[in-house]
């Protein structure tokens, strides 16, 4: 009798850790999120659409589903109702955007993941591309001298790290 007890309690603990694991795992995929580790040029990526007598919010819609790419516009600004015709077959984003721009005379500026749309100026460039620094830490110079409390000197050698982190530098003779 006390063997079948101990039997299903180590049948029962078997289980337990099994639906432990699993539940590991399925929260880990439920977790998971795109990595962002290498931002695409707007040339590096080719698409395939056909538009005809589209109003550019269809376009701009139409794009966003086959990219990773958000259009932002003032719809004061923007007229979205406005038809065009345009075909990209295997042609890079960066041109079609370009000619887009030539016929609605629109600006497109590129910055990460966003695509910011404005009214052309006659000697803007239509399409421009700007990727910002995937590094979340800002990169800025620090100066200044250490010196002792008692005679107010430099001291050298004394090595200045950037909290928190392996980032640092040694003071040279004049501190």
């Amino acid at each position: 009798m006390r063997l079948k007890v101990l039997r299903q309690i180590m049948t029962m603990s078997k289980f337990a850790f099994y639906a432990l694991v699993l539940q590991g795992i399925f929260t880990g995929l439920l977790l998971a999120d795109d990595a962002k580790s290498q931002s695409s040029s707007i040339d590096d990526i080719y698409l395939d659409v056909q538009f005809e007598n589209a109003s550019i919010k269809e376009v701009f819609e139409n794009l966003e589903s086959k990219t990773t790419f958000n259009f932002s516009y003032n719809q004061g600004v923007i007229n979205i109702d406005e038809t065009v015709t345009a075909v990209a077959s295997n042609q890079s984003l960066g041109d079609f955007l370009r000619q887009l721009a030539k016929e609605t005379k629109l600006n497109f500026t590129r910055i990460d993941d966003q695509i910011y749309v404005s009214k052309r100026k006659t000697t803007q460039e239509p399409v421009t591309e700007r990727m910002t620094n995937v590094n979340p830490l800002q990169q800025r110079t620090i100066t200044g001298t250490i010196t002792s409390l008692e005679d107010n000197l430099p001291l050298p050698g004394v090595s200045v790290i950037l909290k928190g982190t392996s980032t640092g530098t040694v003071t040279d003779i004049d501190g």
